[in-house]
């Protein structure tokens, strides 16, 4: 109640930030159409998109945006932020609250809780319907599926890290910081663990079970978030911002125009 009373009140003060502008098509995009083209030509992961905008979204097709009257352009823009705030700012303060009741008990997860509930940055990025606090809510739950796993190694708990890793990748592209987390989550394991190599392979046990650890978190993650995109296949590189980003990467001239040619004709899962 203490998050969702600050967050209305910031749902009612504040127009829509640049950003939700643009969600707003885009999610009208996807449900209208399937089109995850423009969503992908963004760089932007379509968990927070979906669950904000899915159901305003739905509700105007996407050439209808450019004529839309401002009353209700705000109106999608609030029932946006509505859902996110229940569906990403709330469980964000309950899972920081079970995760620390279960650890220290019901006051240190009230005392944990309460700050996130009362801290203004979450506050601030919870009550608009934009992608960070989804990352946070969504890396929250892999750092807790990884502390499972680091204490009591099960295949249950091996599978929901990968799946949780997947639906942060879902959230946002930036959560591949996560994989070397896992990384460095699963070396004290290796490192304690007796090394002696098995015969006629290199790496002792430990260190062979962390990278198909890492390899299988990776692929599965990868699968997982796919499905968030609906399995779409998309270019390689952006037809539609490719022009300007590759360009930056490899320059100018024949050997450029190949690269970008062929990136533009290459179909691969929408997470790459």
């Amino acid at each position: 109640m203490v998050f969702w009373v600050q967050a209305s009140a910031v749902r009612r003060a504040t127009s829509a930030t640049y950003d939700e502008t643009i969600y707003l098509r885009l999610a009208a995009d996807v449900v209208r159409h399937g089109d995850f083209t423009e969503l992908i030509g963004h760089g932007v992961a379509p968990l927070p998109v979906l669950l904000a905008y899915a159901v305003p979204a739905g509700t105007v097709a996407p050439g209808d945006l450019d004529e839309i009257d401002d009353a209700r352009f705000a109106a999608q823009i609030d029932q946006a932020r509505t859902l996110y705030a229940l569906s990403v700012g709330v469980p964000l303060i309950l899972l920081v609250y079970g995760w620390m009741a279960r650890r220290r008990g019901v006051l240190a997860g009230l005392l944990a809780g309460g700050l996130v509930a009362a801290s203004p940055s979450v506050v601030a990025h919870a009550a608009i319907a934009t992608t960070d606090a989804c990352l946070a809510l969504a890396s929250l739950v892999t750092l807790a599926a990884l502390a499972a796993y680091g204490e009591r190694p099960s295949a249950a708990r091996w599978l929901l890290v990968g799946g949780a890793l997947g639906v942060a990748l879902g959230a946002k592209y930036s959560a591949t910081f996560l994989l070397p987390v896992a990384a460095l989550a699963l070396l004290p394991r290796a490192r304690l663990a007796p090394c002696t190599p098995a015969r006629g392979l290199p790496l002792a046990a430990p260190w062979r079970h962390l990278l198909l650890a890492l390899a299988g978190w990776a692929g599965l993650a990868l699968v997982v978030a796919w499905a968030l995109h609906l399995f779409a296949v998309v270019p390689l590189f952006s037809p539609i911002y490719a022009p300007v980003d590759y360009q930056r990467v490899f320059g100018t001239g024949p050997v450029a125009d190949t690269l970008l040619e062929v990136g533009r004709s290459l179909l691969v899962p929408a997470p790459l």
